[in-house]
């Protein structure tokens, strides 16, 4: 086994860059690309010609906006409606578009961004790219000829100043969004990143089927589903969810530091993001306007998933009903397994407790480090900061890459020190109770957070039911797939969900995501063979 252990930092950096995989952006197609595919270089076009200057709700600036993307619908042949009205005492201005099907029924898909920016910057990325998008996705559509269901494309006004054009919308427009099945809504949190498919609403497992189905390069977690709906965030989509539809919220989110500022303009856009965007948003498009009642009947199972990407270009669901069942059946095999080393002598449940103890000390260290981390960065620089949110800290993404190494190697040292003498499958079997624990809590508090933990630990179980039988020095296969068993399952399913909850919310949520580091190391170091010296040998167990 102890030659195994060498394979394992291979194995675990191969893992993580895997996971890491889905956040690869493509490279921006030109403006001469083929006129059925979405290029970003054309796309970038409008948002040049829209994100001049600052445009929030009732200036001249969006005024001018306004009537620009009202002429380029016009020009690519769509009908356009501009919905004039007063919300909360603001004059306000939609958009309307819609692109003709073959069945002349009205539009079941609804494609939404909003036009309007904040006063301190001109929204090149919040929310004109999710326009250009809209606008790049309709000339895709119409190039590729004319599709089975109607799309509508709604731009609207006032979503900086309380979702206020949607509202708008639905409560003057019934007639436009009644007969509407999904609902695709853009928007932007950064000036970078991958775009992330982060809400659906209920019953989704038939639209995150066809998202993981369509999409070449589908990034969507239930993880950030369960985390939005409990944060104090908003976006048009919002509306909907409240007016009983469902569909897709799509978001690129790294670049916080660029997010309502004057920073946030074109020439710091992204086109690698906004080319994954419209690749995402044109091929929803495609699908869902090709649509026949077969599809719309597998897009309305009233059934929840969870969902995630487990590397580029495949996402993995599953129904949320099974969260319960694999949960118990894993806490089972591992009682099962517990039994059975002791009862055939193979562990002691003094230290199994006390190897279980290990991991709890370094997850707390790694808390009380990231505190301390977060309390020095608020101190040492003046920041923009905002409860959990902390913006402008210089190199930030070196000093995270820093404190997880620290971490890593900390809690490694920390359980060479007090496992010495214990047995491999004494080790793991303390070790996998924390994994244990947290799968009980994300069953009963976040489902969606639930493939975490249970990916781990049944790989962990399965990794104790091989090193029963052998000892720490032996070699073979068996060893072998215990290394494996350990070393991939963390890394691959904790890399992207670190930086994902690091980019979105950064540096401020340093200690929950040090603590989770300690938890992925902790598992993937129980099965180091340390095979015990003359003066900590371990004591036979008599009969």
């Amino acid at each position: 086994m102890r030659a195994f252990w060498w394979c394992r930092p291979i194995l675990v950096s191969v893992a993580a860059v895997v996971g890491l995989s889905p956040c690869w952006t493509p490279a921006p197609h030109p403006p001469d690309a083929a006129d059925e595919t979405f290029s970003a270089g054309r796309a970038f076009a409008h948002v040049e010609a829209t994100a001049r200057k600052p445009h929030p709700s009732g200036s001249i600036e969006n005024l001018s906006v306004r009537e620009h993307l009202a002429a380029q619908f016009r020009q690519l042949g769509l009908t356009v409606t501009v919905q004039d009205g007063v919300e909360r005492g603001v004059r306000l201005g939609n958009v309307y578009a819609e692109l003709p099907g073959t069945n002349g029924m009205a539009p079941p898909v609804l494609l939404v961004a909003h036009y309007d920016s904040v006063p301190a910057g001109p929204g090149a990325a919040d929310d004109m790219a999710g326009v250009a998008a809209l606008l790049e996705t309709a000339r895709a559509m119409k190039a590729g000829g004319r599709l089975r269901n109607s799309l509508a494309f709604l731009v609207t006004d006032g979503e900086e100043r309380g979702l206020l054009g949607a509202k708008l919308f639905v409560r003057e427009h019934p007639e436009l969004w009644q007969d509407v099945r999904v609902v695709v809504n853009l928007e932007a949190r950064g000036n970078r990143g991958p775009v992330l498919m982060f809400e659906t609403g209920a019953g989704n497992r038939g639209l995150v089927k066809a998202f993981g189905r369509v999409c070449a390069n589908p990034l969507g977690t239930s993880v950030s589903q369960d985390v939005y709906r409990r944060l104090p965030n908003d976006t048009d989509f919002t509306v909907f969810l409240r007016a009983g539809k469902r569909g897709y919220n799509l978001s690129f989110y790294w670049g916080l530091e660029y997010y309502h500022t004057a920073r946030d303009t074109p020439v710091n856009l992204s086109q690698r993001s906004l080319q994954h965007e419209g690749d995402t948003v044109l091929a929803l498009a495609q699908y869902l306007g090709r649509a026949d009642a077969a599809v719309w009947e597998e897009l309305g199972r009233d059934e929840d998933s969870v969902y995630f990407t487990i590397w580029r270009g495949l996402l993995l669901e599953y129904p949320i009903g099974w969260v319960p069942a694999v949960t118990g059946l894993v806490g089972a095999a591992y009682l099962g397994l517990l039994a059975a080393g002791t009862i055939r002598r193979q562990m002691r449940m003094g230290w199994v407790l006390r190897a279980a103890l290990t991991p709890l000390a370094a997850i707390a260290g790694a808390g009380v480090l990231g505190w301390g981390a977060v309390a020095l960065a608020r101190q040492a620089v003046h920041l923009r900061s905002r409860g959990l949110f902390l913006v402008g800290v210089p190199h930030a993404d070196v000093i995270m890459v820093g404190l997880i190494l620290v971490v890593a190697l900390g809690t490694a040292w920390l359980q060479g020190r007090c496992w010495g003498g214990m047995r491999s499958s004494e080790r793991l079997a303390g070790a996998l109770l924390g994994w244990l624990a947290l799968s009980v809590v994300a069953w009963r508090h976040l489902p969606g957070a639930s493939y975490l933990f249970h990916g781990p630990a049944v790989a962990g179980a399965a990794a104790l039911a091989l090193a029963l039988p052998i000892g720490d020095g032996e070699r073979g296969i068996r060893a072998g797939l215990v290394c494996g068993l350990l070393a991939i399952p963390g890394p691959l399913l904790f890399a992207p969900t670190l930086v994902m909850f690091y980019q979105g919310m950064t540096l401020g949520l340093a200690p929950g995501l040090l603590a989770l580091t300690a938890l992925v190391v902790a598992l993937v170091w129980s099965g180091r063979p340390r095979p015990a010296s003359p003066r900590r040998a371990v004591p036979q167990i008599r009969a």
